[in-house]
Parts: structure tokens; C-alpha cells; sequence
């Protein structure tokens, strides 16, 4: 049963990301696009008689020009971009086929309490006695043992409220915001009490 949610768990995974992909990738190629019809555009309606032949060509060929150099800047943006997300998709399910029995069933619990679209990219993680935290491209973990306090409180902002999650530990301090979840917030209170008290006993 277990093992089964994790292979779906995995196979939805992937599918947000070919979607991220996808929408990334489109918006990189449209965007040199866009300026290469407006400056022709722009051109065109100038006309020849306006800016004189040698003009006309010079900003048609500048048009021309520069979209190649925007979609070659996109071009390094988009190959960087992808990295980050394999390199993250990749750890993400790394650590999901690390889990036992009680760490799928905790990670079932705190993906149903998700949001509609962060179903399935869940921020929190709990292998055993140590905490993965995934933020921004980038994974965190630290373990039960190296947790000197934390603090979980709600914050009021301009577009409502939020939660932050502030972490001391040997090694440094962490801070990870997030939505506006009570259970959420109730479970990690608990959940990050319970790695440092295992690890202290």
C-alpha cells in the first residue's frame, strides 16, 4: 500500500514537472518572438517613405539582430532553469524512495492537507529523525540531533497570513515560509519535537 502511494506520489511528481518544464520553455521561446513582431511591426508601419530605404533595412535587420541575441541569453537562462529543476525533482524523489513504512504514511498525512497546487510537492519530509526541507529549487536537511530550538508562528502580511518556520541548529539557522495552514503548522510542532526528543533519549 505504501510503496504503491510513493509510485503514484513519484508519477505525479514527474508529471508537474514536465508541466513546469513545458511552460517555462514556451516562455522563453515567445518572448524573442514577441519583440521581433512588434519592432517589425513597428517598422513596417513607419514605412520606407518615412525613414528612408537604408533606415528601414538597418531596423529591420537590427530587429532581426537582437532577437537572435535575446533568444541566445534565454537560450542559458532556460538551460540553467532546467538544471535546477532536474536537480531538485531528482533529490525530491531520491528521498522518497529512501522512506519506510511510518515516513510514507506521515508524508501521506501531510500531502492531504495541501493546497490544490502544492498537492504532491510537499515542503516538509520527515525520514526518520531528520527534517528535508524543499524551497526554491533547493533541498535542506537536518537531523533531530543538531536542532537546538525552532519556532513555528503566524505572520500577517498585506495579502493575509502566512506561516514561518524558523530553525537554530549546531551547524546554522534556517527560516522557510508557508501557507496559511493550521494543521500544518499544528503537525510540524509536533513532528520536529518528536525527531529531537528521539535523538535525546
Amino acid at each position: 500500500m505504501t510503496k504503491q502511494y510513493i509510485h503514484i506520489f513519484i508519477k505525479k511528481l514527474r508529471q508537474r514537472k514536465k508541466i513546469i518544464i513545458s511552460l517555462v520553455s514556451v516562455s522563453f521561446a515567445v518572448l524573442p518572438l514577441i519583440f521581433y513582431v512588434y519592432a517589425y511591426i513597428e517598422t513596417a508601419n513607419l514605412g520606407k517613405d518615412l525613414l528612408g530605404e537604408s533606415r528601414y533595412n538597418e531596423r529591420m535587420l537590427d530587429a532581426g539582430k537582437y532577437t537572435l541575441t535575446m533568444t541566445g541569453i534565454f537560450s542559458i537562462f532556460l538551460a540553467a532553469v532546467l538544471f535546477i529543476i532536474n536537480r531538485f525533482i531528482n533529490s525530491y524523489i531520491s528521498v522518497l524512495n529512501s522512506l519506510d513504512e511510518g515516513d510514507i504514511l506521515k508524508l501521506k498525512d501531510y500531502n492531504d492537507i495541501q493546497l490544490p497546487l502544492s498537492k504532491y510537492t510537499v515542503p516538509f519530509i520527515f525520514q526518520k529523525n531528520t527534517l528535508h526541507i524543499f524551497n526554491m529549487g533547493k533541498v535542506t536537511s537536518i537531523k533531530g540531533s543538531n536542532i537546538v530550538n525552532y519556532k513555528i508562528e503566524k505572520i500577517r502580511s498585506r495579502n493575509g497570513f502566512f506561516y514561518r518556520l524558523n530553525i537554530n541548529t549546531r551547524n546554522g539557522n534556517y527560516k522557510h515560509n508557508m501557507y496559511n495552514i493550521d494543521k500544518q503548522a499544528a503537525m510540524l510542532q509536533e513532528d520536529i519535537a518528536s525527531i529531537m526528543y528521539k535523538n535525546n533519549c
